[in-house]
This record gives structure tokens, C-alpha cells and sequence, in this order.
């Protein structure tokens, strides 16, 4: 049975139209954009005026990663430094210690400088000594604290002070999504890479995560 497609004001008068409608919508999706019907309305009307029903597959493919697209702010380098946020400290303890260090890690750091974490969420802690690394950048060495459980929902941000104890251990360089949307790696950057093992830490311990500017409360 041929199907044909209306959202919002967008109809589909052809089987080909609406495969290619899907194609748009699926090529978006996988390109990671947010498609909203509105944007794929506006889209079609576009082409209906520039070309009426001749919708060619190989355009939309290219048009819909940059039409249905939204722009990473931090990728596009429209935030330059690090953002400055009147926040909360936030609070957590260790659930687990590890004694991992790695010197090949081929960690790679995503470009957005914040993340928010919700209350009870466990997440990765580890640290390296690279003086290079930063958010959208690699690095290799590597030591792994542990893991670590949130008492409150709040953000964290690059430059964010970390203290273990009475000790500033670091400040945070970024976060890696290996292993998610199991847990996010929170990585430190510190002039002493040293795992939780040697640092003896046990759980229980906790950790504090304090803005590096005097704004936060």
C-alpha cells in the first residue's frame, strides 16, 4: 500500500516524496541534529519554490546536515575560556577505588565545557599530567581515581577546583563519553597523576567540586 506523509502543512503527493521525506528525517536523525516538524516544513516549502516537486536525494542529503542542523556553541568556539556560572559547589563521595594507569589511554575529550549531573548519578574520576589537554583535545596518560556518587543535582565546569580531603588534587580539564550513557569520565588535569589505590583512598571519602571564580555560593 502506497503511504503518504502530512506534517504540520508538509504533504507528500508521491510515493518517491515520501521516501525522500524519510531520507531527509533519517539522515538528519543520524547526523545527530534535532528535527523539528516546523523545520522540515519550512524546509520542503523552501525547495517546493526553488525546484516544485523535483526533490533530488543527493541535495537533501547535504542540505539537511546544514538546514536541520543546530550549532554546537563550544565546538564553534563561540565560547572562548571557561563559562563563567554563579553555581553551586557540588559534593560527592566515593563508591569506588581504582588502581588503574594507563600510558595509551587514546582518551579524546568532547568540546562542551559543562555538565550537568544529577543527584545519586555515579560517575568516573581520573586524572593525567598532560599540560596540553582540554576540551576537543586527546591525551594518553592517565590515572583512574575511582568512582564517585553525586549528593545533589548541579554543574560542573572546566577550571572547576577538585579537593579531596583538604587537598586540591586538581582542576577539571573536561569529560569523556567512552562509557556512556553508562557514566561520564570526569577528568582532572594535575601536575602528580596518581591513581586511587595510591592516593588510599577508600569509599566513603569525598570530594568537592568548587568554581574557580569567586561567584559561586
Amino acid at each position: 500500500m502506497n503511504m503518504l506523509i502530512q506534517i504540520k502543512g508538509v504533504n507528500t503527493e508521491t510515493l518517491e516524496e515520501t521516501k525522500t521525506l524519510m531520507r531527509v528525517i533519517v539522515d538528519a536523525v543520524a547526523d545527530s541534529a534535532k528535527v523539528t516538524s516546523r523545520q522540515v516544513e519550512v524546509y520542503f516549502q523552501q525547495r517546493q519554490q526553488d525546484e516544485g516537486s523535483d526533490f533530488s536525494h543527493e541535495k537533501i542529503q547535504t542540505e539537511s546536515k546544514t538546514k536541520l542542523k543546530s550549532t554546537e556553541p563550544y565546538a564553534a568556539g563561540m565560547i572562548p575560556g571557561s563559562p563563567n556560572i554563579k553555581k553551586n559547589k557540588l559534593i560527592a563521595k566515593f563508591v569506588g577505588i581504582s588502581g588503574s594507569k594507563r600510558e595509551n589511554r587514546g582518551s579524546l575529550l568532547i568540546s562542551p565545557k559543562t555538565r550537568c549531573f544529577k543527584r545519586h548519578e555515579v560517575h568516573e574520576l581520573m586524572m593525567t599530567d598532560e599540560n596540553s589537554v582540554c576540551p576537543g583535545r586527546p591525551f594518553e596518560r592517565s590515572a583512574t581515581l575511582g568512582f564517585i556518587e553525586f549528593s545533589d543535582s548541579g554543574l560542573l565546569i572546566e577550571g572547576d577546583t577538585v579537593v579531596i580531603g583538604n587537598e586540591i588534587v586538581g582542576t577539571i580539564a573536561g569529560f569523556d563519553e567512552t562509557h556512556f550513557p553508562n557514566h561520564l569520565n570526569i577528568v582532572l588535569k594535575t601536575t602528580q597523576r596518581t591513581s586511587g589505590v595510591e592516593m588510599r583512598l577508600n569509599p566513603g571519602d569525598l570530594v568537592s567540586f568548587m568554581s574557580k571564580t569567586k561567584v559561586a555560593v
